[in-house]
């Protein structure tokens, strides 16, 4: 029964599951780099017009990963009103991928060369990318310069000008990180999902194999120890009555069950009883 229970609740949290997995269309382009590139001294740099593997350079753009943000390797802009560059953005061809909500955004595509890798276009979080220092932002103005960002409750019009990183109706907000959805799971959900089933399943049927152990090895200790008591009744030797015993039994009688014996006079007091008579 409580085997049949862990079987229904894995196909319960299967079907949620299904049902909270869905897909959406993502916008892709297949870049010139490989990771590693083919020369392991080159990185994927992103520039105005490509992105391909170069070799490296003092100031370049470069994508570690094919799934993270464009990183800026140089000299960043560690004071206001210095002059700031934003990431480019190369118009390259993209097309539509449907893909998983859960899945990576890293696609294989068997038909393109070797050394072309399809990514998701633009890759997350590359919007406001600068050469600016951590606390500051780059304008949109021309020539763009550094300022530092703004703090809470303070006017801005991008969400990048703000410490918190959210500008809502024009004033810097504290950002409220978004509650994991109640049956989020990581990346590889089915094969956990099966493995706590599995792990359940079998901690069940271990507890009650262990309870049934315990209660088998008591049970055979209550029948051995009937067992040895009915064999030490059979042995025990039955009393022997002695006359001794006998003499006791007969002396110990009750009075009730005895019988009277006639009191019989003395001669010389017999003798006595008839002279008196005769007088």
């Amino acid at each position: 029964m409580i085997l049949l229970h862990c079987l229904l609740y894995a196909l319960w949290v299967g079907l949620i599951h299904s049902q909270s997995t869905q897909t959406n269309v993502t916008s892709t382009a297949a870049i010139h780099c490989t990771w590693p590139c083919a020369n392991s001294d080159d990185v994927c740099e992103i520039n105005t017009s490509q992105v391909s593997c170069q070799p490296k350079k003092n100031q370049q753009w470069v994508i570690v990963e094919p799934e993270r943000a464009p990183i800026y390797f140089g000299t960043l802009g560690l004071f206001p009103n210095a002059t700031c560059q934003s990431v480019p953005i190369p118009n390259i061809s993209i097309s539509n991928t449907t893909i998983m909500n859960n899945s990576s955004t890293h696609l294989h595509n068997n038909s393109t060369p070797a050394t072309t890798t399809v990514i998701q276009w633009p890759p997350v979080g590359i919007d406001f990318l600068s050469t600016c220092g951590p606390t500051f932002y780059c304008t949109l103005d021309t020539p763009s310069t550094c300022q530092f960002r703004h703090p809470l409750q303070s006017a801005c019009t991008q969400s990048h000008e703000c410490e918190s990183g959210l500008c809502k109706d024009l004033i810097c907000q504290s950002k409220i990180d978004k509650p994991a959805p109640k049956y989020a799971l990581h990346k590889n959900e089915p094969a956990m999902m099966i493995v706590h089933v599995l792990a359940a399943v079998f901690g069940i049927i271990g507890a009650l194999l262990v309870t049934w152990g315990i209660y088998m090895m008591f049970r055979r200790k209550r029948i051995h120890r009937n067992f040895q008591e009915k064999d030490i009744k059979e042995t025990l030797p039955m009393p022997v009555m002695t006359q001794f015993d006998k003499f006791s039994i007969d002396f110990n009688h009750s009075p009730e069950t005895s019988t009277p014996t006639p009191c019989t006079p003395p001669p010389a007091l017999e003798s006595i009883q008839v002279q008196v008579r005769q007088l």
